[in-house]
C-alpha cells in the first residue's frame, strides 16, 4: 500500500526553485533511501514530505491530503529524525525519548503507563538505557543520534522519516541502525531516509535518486538501470560489486 505520496511537489527559496515537479511514492513495509550529490535537494524533499516547508503540489499520507491533518494528528502518523537538535541539550535522555509520546498524550493527563513502557522498550532496543539520567548535551554525536532514533521510534508512527541518521555513528552502531531499520520496515512501517553513504543506502529496498532538485529515478537497488543512473549523477566515478547479501559501491 502506498502510505506516502508526493505529486507535483515544488519548493522555492526566494527566487530559486530547489524542488522541481517531484513525483514519488513510498509503500508500507518498504525502506526507501534518498540519494544524490550534495545540493541535490534530498533534505528539502524530506522536510517537504513531513510538511515542515511551504510547498506547491500535493502530499498524501495514508490516502489523505497531508494539509488536512492537524499538527497533532500528523505527529502521530509521521515520525521525524533530523541530523541534530541542540534545543534538547538540557533534557535528560529519558525525557527526550518521552517526547516521542507527546502526540499520544492529552495535555491534562501526562505520561501513562503505556507511554513509560514504550519509552523503556525503545531505550533498551537502542542500548541507551544506562544514559537515561544524563543530559543529551553530554553525549557524543553518534550517541545523540541513537537517542533521537529512540525518540522517533517511540512515536510508533506508520511513517518514519530520517535525515542522515548515522552521520556520526561508528561502524558497530551503523550495523545496529541497519538492523533496526530493516526490522521496522519488516513490521509494515514506511521508512524513508536520506543517506550520503551509498553502501548503506544500497541495503535499502529501493532508492530515490535526486539531482539538481529533481527525482531522476526511483527503483529497487538490484535494478541495473538504477546503477547506470547513479553513475550518471555521480560523474561515472563509481564501481558496483555484488556480494552474496548486498551491493558494495567503490570509487572508480
Amino acid at each position: 500500500m502506498k502510505t506516502l505520496v508526493a505529486q507535483g511537489l515544488n519548493v522555492w527559496r526566494g527566487q530559486r526553485q530547489v524542488l522541481n515537479d517531484i513525483h514519488v511514492n513510498f509503500e508500507s513495509g518498504c525502506w526507501t533511501c534518498v540519494v544524490g550529490p550534495n545540493g541535490a535537494g534530498k533534505t528539502t524533499l524530506l522536510k517537504a514530505l513531513a510538511g515542515l516547508l511551504p510547498s506547491e503540489g500535493q502530499v498524501w499520507l495514508q490516502g489523505q491530503p497531508l494539509s488536512g491533518f492537524s499538527g497533532r494528528a500528523r505527529a502521530r502518523h509521521m515520525a521525524w529524525l533530523s541530523q541534530n537538535d541542540v534545543s534538547l541539550d538540557d533534557l535528560t535522555v529519558q525525557d527526550v525519548v518521552m517526547l516521542g509520546r507527546l502526540p499520544h498524550q492529552h495535555w491534562w493527563q501526562g505520561a501513562t503507563v503505556t507511554d513509560h513502557q514504550v519509552v523503556d522498550a525503545c531505550m533498551q532496543a537502542q542500548r541507551i538505557d544506562a544514559w537515561r539520567d544524563r543530559s543529551l548535551g553530554t553525549l557524543s554525536g553518534g550517541e545523540r543520534q541513537r537517542v533521537l532514533l529512540a525518540r522517533a521510534l517511540a512515536v510508533a508512527a506508520p511513517v518514519l522519516l530520517m535525515d542522515e541518521p548515522v552521520a556520526n555513528a561508528d561502524l558497530p552502531h551503523q550495523s545496529d541502525w541497519l538492523a533496526t531499520v530493516r526490522r521496522h520496515a519488516a513490521q509494515g512501517h514506511t521508512v524513508v531516509s536520506v543517506l550520503h553513504d551509498l553502501n548503506l543506502a544500497m541495503c535499502a529496498t529501493q532508492l530515490v535518486v535526486m539531482d539538481k532538485g529533481r527525482v531522476v529515478m526511483q527503483a529497487p537497488v538490484d535494478d541495473p538501470q538504477l546503477h547506470e543512473c547513479l553513475q550518471q549523477v555521480f560523474g561515472h566515478r563509481l564501481v558496483f560489486h555484488r556480494l552474496p547479501d548486498r551491493w558494495v559501491v567503490l570509487p572508480a
